[in-house]
């Protein structure tokens, strides 16, 4: 059974809240006006006492892969990305799948 490791986020797109339902996770929208707010529940294998295969790292965007699952996100502003995600009011980040991004 896996763990889960909830965060909040503004927006998630269409792709990523597909993947993380496909993954076992859930995506619930708390409020869908402005401001929006929505809890995200993604799952992870706990490898042993203090690993987990869940990735998380970046810096103006937040990388998160859990490979065992085979979710590959990222986490960022929408406003502007030279700004890290966690200085951002949530209700103004957005998280989609890494294919989405444009480099």
């Amino acid at each position: 059974m896996p763990d889960f490791h909830w965060m909040t986020v503004g927006h998630v797109s269409q792709a990523a809240e597909s993947a993380i339902k496909a993954a076992g996770g859930t995506v619930v929208h708390l409020v869908r006006d402005s401001p929006s707010l929505v809890i995200v529940a993604l799952p992870y294998r706990r490898i042993t006492e203090g690993f987990r295969d869940l990735y998380i790292g970046g810096r103006e965007e937040i990388f998160i892969k859990v490979l065992s699952f085979g979710l590959h996100l990222a986490w960022s502003s929408e406003v502007d990305r030279r700004d890290h995600v966690g200085q951002i009011s949530v209700d103004r980040t957005v998280l989609r799948t890494v294919e989405e991004l444009s480099f």
